[in-house]
């Protein structure tokens, strides 16, 4: 496998990566490769295939969480699923999210909170214990209530997501209990956000 990658793609690219112990673990951008490369030398230990990706695959992932000897993949536009592998038991599992562009993720506690790149009516959680999945219903970051662009990035401060939405003055503030949502304007309706 690593000679066809080579062939095809004569440069490693990644979104993002984890070091865990004396291993970076990291996925391919242009094809489908879960690289383990030792942190002492950087030469590549191990290149695998994830589990329920075509192997043609590129920008499946956007980048990556670590929780537990665990790096938690999570999905671009290209990819419907999460990506667990964990580096002791070197085991995958695969959890999958449907057509859901993920901007950012975060590790909260034993929980991963996935935000939405685009405007959507949810935001995805993964219970690190279980690896289930659930999704937060949230009314209010519709596509036809925001009739903008898409969200970059956000931030997690105790139950609160924070989320600017790309090229507006517009700060998305919800509630991850209560699912309420809050639209602040930062500034004034000439200024235009990139991320938070």
């Amino acid at each position: 496998m690593y000679t066809k990658l080579l062939s095809k793609n004569n440069y490693l690219s990644f979104s993002g990566f984890q070091r865990i112990n004396n291993e970076i673990i990291l996925s391919n951008v242009r094809g489908n490769g879960l690289f383990i490369i030792d942190s002492d030398n950087y030469q590549i230990k191990e290149i695998k295939k994830f589990i329920s990706m075509p192997e043609e695959a590129q920008r499946y992932h956007r980048g990556c969480c670590s929780k537990n000897n665990s790096v938690y993949f999570y999905p671009d536009g290209a990819g419907n699923g999460i990506h667990k592998y964990d580096v002791l038991k070197k085991e995958q599992v695969y959890i999958e999210t449907g057509d859901y562009t993920c901007s950012y993720a975060y590790i909260n506690e034993e929980e991963m909170i996935l935000l939405p790149a685009y405007a959507t009516d949810k935001i995805l959680k993964l219970d690190l214990r279980t690896d289930t999945l659930n999704k937060i219903e949230v009314y209010g970051l519709e596509r036809d209530k925001i009739g903008s662009n898409f969200f970059k990035c956000g931030q997690i401060s105790g139950n609160k997501v924070w989320m600017s939405l790309v090229r507006t003055p517009s700060l998305f503030i919800v509630d991850l209990v209560s699912k309420e949502v809050c639209r602040q304007l930062v500034g004034n309706e000439d200024i235009r956000l990139w991320g938070t």
